[in-house]
């Protein structure tokens, strides 16, 4: 039997050409991965809903004692820009807010004392914020006697539908010899209409003490006139002036004012008395 030996460069020729001339031999080359690879590839994506957590940056800080006034706002946010918020400031509210888009709160005329503004946000996904963002102030305020002109509320919150009507008061602080007003007040018509309003009690019982308004609900006018005529001298002191009864009509926020360009107190003699201050009343309606 005749053996044929090859040297070692004409071997890898030999192989070189078996392997082509196979491939050329087949109709197609598919490579058919295993079973039980995965073929259904994703690219993964962070869908984490992070918990809602209101943060307070703007007002008093957690433990501050406030000297130089005793009015306070609030402004805060939230982790989502959809989400509403819940709000209140303990001890001189006994309701939360909202829930509202709103993202400042303000508290006028405090009373030294301890108070908790709290806020807790509600997110876009159904999420309520499991305890609220809290924060503890002292007013410390050496109160200056201001004649001024307010409602009894800073802020009002009120339900369109089940329960739409709501009383203010409006009240004079700080008065001196006081024996009649005129009082112009403005509110939204879009959002509010006015009832009804009787006198309060600043000028007593007696049947001569007048008392007249008239309202505008197309327009949001309110006028009203009060003097008290069994007097020598006028009124002096704080008291309330009227009780106005609102209805909520449809929701969202909006502004009763009482306007100082048209609204004018005068005393026994006629004259005009000053006032530092007129009131207004933010109306949350939900």
């Amino acid at each position: 039997m005749l053996t044929l030996k090859l040297s070692r460069p004409m071997k890898k020729l030999i192989l070189i050409v078996s392997i082509c001339l196979a491939f050329m031999a087949c109709d197609g080359f598919f490579y058919m991965p295993p079973d039980d690879i995965n073929d259904d590839f994703t690219n993964p994506v962070d869908t984490t809903i992070l918990p809602p957590e209101a943060e307070v940056i703007s007002g008093p800080s957690d433990g501050e004692v406030i000297t130089e006034t005793n009015s306070v706002t609030f402004v805060w946010k939230g982790v989502y820009n959809e989400s509403e918020f819940q709000y209140m400031l303990e001890d001189l509210e006994a309701d939360w807010n909202g829930p509202f888009p709103d993202l400042t709160a303000s508290y006028n005329d405090l009373a030294n004392g301890d108070y908790a503004f709290k806020v807790l946000e509600h997110d876009p996904y159904g999420n309520i914020q499991e305890s609220p963002t809290t924060v503890n102030f002292t007013i410390d305020f050496a109160t200056s006697v201001i004649t001024e002109l307010i409602f009894s509320e800073n802020n009002v919150s009120v339900s369109a539908g089940s329960n739409p009507d709501f009383t203010v008061d409006v009240l004079v602080k700080n008065i001196t010899n006081l024996m009649g007003a005129k009082i112009k007040i403005q509110f939204d018509p879009t959002y509010l209409s006015v009832l009804d309003a009787s006198k309060g009690n600043l000028f007593g019982a007696g049947s001569d003490n007048v008392f007249w308004f008239d309202v505008d609900n197309t327009y949001g006018d309110l006028v009203i006139e009060t003097s008290v005529l069994n007097l020598s001298t006028g009124v002096d002191g704080s008291g309330k002036l009227a009780v106005i009864q609102f209805r909520a009509k449809q929701s969202g926020t909006t502004l009763i004012e009482i306007n100082p360009e048209e609204t004018v107190l005068r005393d026994h003699n006629n004259n005009d008395l000053s006032l530092e201050n007129y009131g207004s009343a933010s109306v949350n309606i939900n």
